[in-house]
Parts: structure tokens; C-alpha cells; sequence
């Protein structure tokens, strides 16, 4: 019998429960309360194309689609974020190597261009990197720049392994006493302010946020890609989000909203960590306020390490020397982070185009 393989566009208001086993095949802790958030309640619904072989569902490729602003002009992107290709199942029904995911990336980057898509992009691992380039995909680096405020060094010591020995536990607390006493307290002294107008956000203040987007885009650079930051992303993204609880915290002036940060807390047995999703200011005063208020938090609740994510024009915004007084010691190191992108109906060369890149590209 000849193998047919089918690939379809699935139906995400009608996902059959074989097509949703396939696509968390590669996601253990994928329910279909967080399938539907993440592609079916997203600012604009996603897609997820599966292959079947002869009746049999063996690979998926799905993308979580957001309206983005690039020069002036709102448009949608793809982000892929979901792939996976069962190549045993594969073998099995075929009795050969089939390669069938890239022909999955392909009939996507067909649909999704027809579909006046502007754009796909993603952060896959290597193992991928040649179905996509097939499928239409350019592999590229982008830099990212990562800061770290270690608060505590619980994270450490317990990332790999949640035991450690009694003479590592004695040490670990000498060290985050004179860590404490040596670094974090003389910087909350001498560079953090005590009071700030710093409130913790509720949903009816969107639209403040909206109104201070909208003038911080103004001054971003050409070809520059950014999340549109209105009521239904904020809303979809951060309180209707299942795998975590997010808080918003504005800075306001004069009843305006100049700044506003957003961040996420990470609870494991011996440790938390706290990662800043997005954050927007209006100058480098403000930027340093901010984080002056998530230094404090940080502190007050018992935080490991806080992570911030900056992109090449992010950082030609500030200098470190506001990182560091605020606690961010390891600052700015480079990442060069492989990416994949497809330009569909961006007209635009690929090497002009800024990403921004902040940690609310991740998908929790």
C-alpha cells in the first residue's frame, strides 16, 4: 500500500482528542485549558498544522500568532512554538526514515503567507534547524543581553539537585548572610530611593499602559518589532495566563503613567526566583526607579535572582552603571541566541529588522 501523507490545518475551536495528543505528545504538563489559551484565546488565534500518515497523526508544528507595531503599521506575527515528530511512529507505518516535519513547515509558511501572515519566526533547538531551513526558514544569531540580581544563592546551589549536604547548607547560609551585609544592603543605602509613586496595577489601568506605548513608540528605531501592548494582549497575556501569577506595578507622575514593569515569580522547593517579563519607561531616571522597586520587592520577598532580558537598542537606551546600582552585578552579558525567520509578507530585508527582545517572548 502507498503511504499517503495528509497535512491539515486543524480546526483549533474543534481540536479532535488524537490531534491534541500528538501536539502534547512533546509537553507533558500541556492540558487543554493552557492549549486554549496559548493558541485558541491569544490576541488573535493561532494555528497548528498536523501531518497523518495513511490515518495517523505523526508530527505537528503550531505557532502562537500576536499583533505586533513596526513602523507605525500593526501587523501579525507567528511565533512557533510548538513542534514535534514522532519518527518512530513514523518508521513504523512507513518502514523508512520519512522526513515528514519538514513538510509541515513548509505547508504552514504556504498557508500563513496566503493568509497575509508578516511574518514567522522561533527559538527551536538544532535538531530542527534543517526543516526549516527546507521549509522556507532563514537560521540566524540575534543578540540578547541578560542581567542577573542575586539576592540570595539558594538558586545555585539547588538548581541541579534539591538536597545538599549539611556543610553546604551551613556554608550557604554564611554566604548569604555576608552577601547581604556586604553588597545588597550598602546598594539599597546609597542607591535606592525609600519611597517611589509605585502602585501594583489593576486591569482598568490598561489603558494607561496603552497611552504610554504608544508614545515610547514613537521614538523607536526603523524596522523596529514590538509587541502592541493593548488591553487584550495585557489582559490575555498576564491575568489570564494559567501557568503563572503575574504582577503589574506602574510608575505613576502627576497621575500619568511614565514607567511600568511586570514580573512573574518562580517557586521551587529551596529557592525563587523572579523574572522581569516586560518593562517600559519613559528615561533612564525612570528605568532606574523601576528597578529600584524590584530590587526592594526582591528583597522583601525572599528572592534568589531576578533575570532581565535587554536587545541590542534596548541597552543603547541606558548604561549599566544603572543595572549595577541596582543590584544587577552581572550585567549585560551577550547571548548570541539562534533564531528562525521567515519573512512571508514582511517587505523588509531580514538583516534590518530589530527584534525586541524581552522575556514575554517565552511562552509561560
Amino acid at each position: 500500500m502507498k503511504n499517503k501523507l495528509i497535512i491539515k490545518k486543524v480546526n483549533l475551536k474543534k481540536i479532535s482528542k488524537k490531534q491534541f495528543e500528538i501536539v502534547k505528545a512533546a509537553l507533558p504538563d500541556l492540558n487543554v485549558k493552557k492549549w486554549n489559551w496559548e493558541y485558541l484565546h491569544s490576541n488573535k488565534a493561532g494555528y497548528s498544522f498536523i501531518a497523518e500518515i495513511n490515518g495517523t497523526y505523526v508530527a505537528h508544528n503550531s505557532f502562537i500568532v500576536s499583533q505586533f507595531i513596526i513602523n507605525n503599521k500593526k501587523v501579525l506575527v507567528a511565533k512557533s512554538e510548538g513542534s514535534y515528530a514522532n519518527l518512530e511512529l513514523i518508521r513504523k507505518i512507513t518502514g523508512t526514515n520519512q522526513r515528514v516535519f519538514r513538510e509541515v513547515v513548509k505547508s504552514a509558511i504556504k498557508t500563513m503567507k496566503k493568509e497575509k501572515v508578516f511574518l514567522a519566526y522561533g527559538f527551536p533547538n538544532k535538531l530542527g534547524h534543517k526543516s526549516y531551513l527546507y521549509g522556507g526558514y532563514s537560521v540566524k544569531k540575534i543578540n540578547l543581553y541578560t542581567s542577573s540580581l542575586i539576592l540570595r544563592y539558594d538558586y545555585h546551589f539547588y538548581k541541579k539537585n534539591n538536597k545538599t549536604s549539611f556543610f553546604k547548607k551551613v556554608f550557604l547560609k554564611v554566604l548569604n548572610f555576608f552577601w547581604k551585609q556586604l553588597i545588597i544592603k550598602p546598594l539599597l543605602f546609597f542607591f535606592v530611593r525609600k519611597k517611589n509613586n509605585i502602585v501594583l496595577m489593576k486591569q482598568e489601568q490598561f489603558e494607561d499602559i496603552k497611552k504610554l506605548f504608544l508614545i515610547i513608540k514613537k521614538s523607536a528605531p526603523s524596522h523596529y518589532l514590538m509587541i502592541n501592548r493593548n488591553e487584550k494582549y495585557l489582559s490575555w497575556r498576564y491575568l489570564k495566563n494559567p501557568y503563572f501569577k503575574y504582577l503589574i506595578y506602574g510608575y505613576y507622575k502627576e497621575e500619568k503613567l511614565v514607567g511600568y514593569v511586570v514580573f512573574n515569580k518562580i517557586n521551587e522547593k529551596n529557592f525563587k526566583n523572579v523574572e522581569i517579563k516586560d518593562i517600559l519607561y519613559l528615561n533612564k531616571s525612570i528605568f532606574n526607579e523601576l528597578l529600584g522597586f524590584v530590587f526592594k520587592w526582591g528583597v522583601a520577598n525572599n528572592i534568589s535572582v531576578v533575570t532581565l532580558w535587554e536587545d541590542a537598542y534596548e541597552i543603547k537606551k541606558t548604561n549599566s552603571s544603572i543595572l549595577i546600582k541596582n543590584g544587577f552585578l552581572r550585567c549585560r552579558t551577550l547571548i548570541k541566541k539562534t533564531f528562525i525567520l521567515n519573512l512571508l509578507n514582511a517587505k523588509i530585508k531580514d538583516n534590518s529588522l530589530v527584534f525586541e527582545l524581552k522575556k514575554f517572548l517565552e511562552r509561560k
